[in-house]
């Protein structure tokens, strides 16, 4: 956004260092940290991992350009995404931010999500079960909000220079589970429904993961099904 061409590489990585040092400066009072002597380390290590994303999506761009950022529904003053139940009658209200939002020449769009964390989680089975739901509901809605047809989108972990699933093909961009976007955006409102309804039925017993509990948990030092993962 500060720049006048956001597909000119040359002009990001000029506007990074300026873009960079405010919210740096003020990260340590924002956030609420000591700024110890290796926060300069820090500093240097985060505006290179942006860096470099810049570098490896600009790569990957093809024909699509840079369009929307942080674009709201349901917040700000534009419409939510609103889930319908035909079945039921009943409906659903999502509400969020799209990270990125790419545009081709023929209207077709590219949804980006960025991660700070690393990929590892982004399996095709996490996929597959429905664990892994941002990237298409964000599709539902920027199609709501009249944006185009979602063609296509990925989840980009930064500090990495990733995209979740770079060793798969590329055609399973969305979900292992079904062909294509549209197949993916009816799975994550299917799964969004049994996380409605499951709510809804006081179903909130603890379970620990299949791959371990995370130790960020609120309850870990607590609960007696916290399964620590292990290396």
């Amino acid at each position: 956004q500060a720049v006048d061409d956001p597909a000119d590489l040359a002009q990001l990585l000029d506007a990074l260092p300026r873009v960079a040092a405010p919210l740096l400066d003020a990260a340590p009072r924002q956030e609420g940290f000591r700024e110890t002597a290796w926060w300069e380390q820090t500093r240097r290590e985060i505006v290179q991992d942006v860096q470099d994303s810049l570098r490896a999506l600009d790569q990957l761009r093809g024909e699509y350009v840079p369009s929307q950022y942080e674009q709201a529904f349901g917040l700000l003053g534009e419409p939510a995404l609103v889930v319908e139940d035909p079945e039921n009658g009943d409906s659903l209200r999502v509400r969020g931010f799209i990270d990125r939002v790419d545009r081709a020449p023929d209207g077709k769009v590219r949804i980006i999500d960025y991660k700070t964390g690393g990929p590892w989680g982004f399996t095709a089975r996490a996929f597959k079960e429905g664990k892994k739901l941002q990237i298409a509901l964000y599709a539902r809605a920027a199609e709501a909000l009249g944006l185009g047809q979602v063609a296509d989108g990925y989840y980009w972990h930064v500090r990495h220079s990733a995209w979740h699933l770079e060793k798969a093909g590329k055609a399973d961009w969305f979900c292992l589970a079904r062909a294509g976007p549209q197949d993916a955006i009816a799975d994550a409102l299917a799964y969004s429904w049994e996380a409605v309804r499951a709510v809804r039925a006081g179903q909130f017993a603890p379970k620990a993961p299949e791959d371990g509990c995370p130790d960020y948990c609120p309850a870990a030092g607590f609960c007696w099904h916290f399964d620590p993962r292990g290396w």
